[in-house]
């Protein structure tokens, strides 16, 4: 999971920094673009031998238990633990840090967000453990992920 941590977003590499970096809101072109990024990380990795389903983790990140998401509508049990732990994380973590078009939104509302959600968008078992690991100690914003 680290390792899927650490590359999930290997596929941005195909969208230009104008894009990646816009500050305000995208054109539907561009949004299309940065949809694709799942799959083109997916085909990046697919034939690199790193230990696992890391690519399809990569391919699945954005994807939601009810099958409403992106690149396949994957709903359930079609979607890999490691998906749906990925999916949680990702969500987490992008409203911790800072994106070009807005500031941090800070851990509570990401809790607030997976909780408003669970068994919705995110699956209500990663969902808890999630917290838990929160309530444990866990500082999202101090860890060295958010920093990479």
């Amino acid at each position: 999971m680290r390792i899927v941590g650490l590359l999930h977003d290997v596929g941005k590499v195909s969208i230009p920094a104008e894009i990646l970096s816009e500050p305000g809101k995208l054109t539907d072109l561009e949004w299309s673009l940065i949809k694709r990024h799942p799959v083109i990380g997916y085909e990046i990795l697919r034939d690199v031998k790193l230990g696992g389903p890391i690519a399809e983790i990569v391919k699945h990140h954005h994807e939601r238990v009810n099958g409403t998401s992106c690149p396949e509508g994957l709903a359930g049990s079609e979607l890999s633990l490691e998906s749906k732990i990925m999916a949680v994380a990702y969500l987490v973590e992008a409203m911790v840090s800072r994106r070009p078009y807005r500031a941090s939104k800070g851990v509570g509302e990401g809790i607030e967000e997976i909780i408003k959600n669970s068994g919705i968008l995110y699956d209500k078992e990663v969902v808890s453990v999630c917290i838990d690991v929160i309530e444990a100690g866990f500082n999202i914003e101090k860890s060295d992920y958010c920093k990479l």
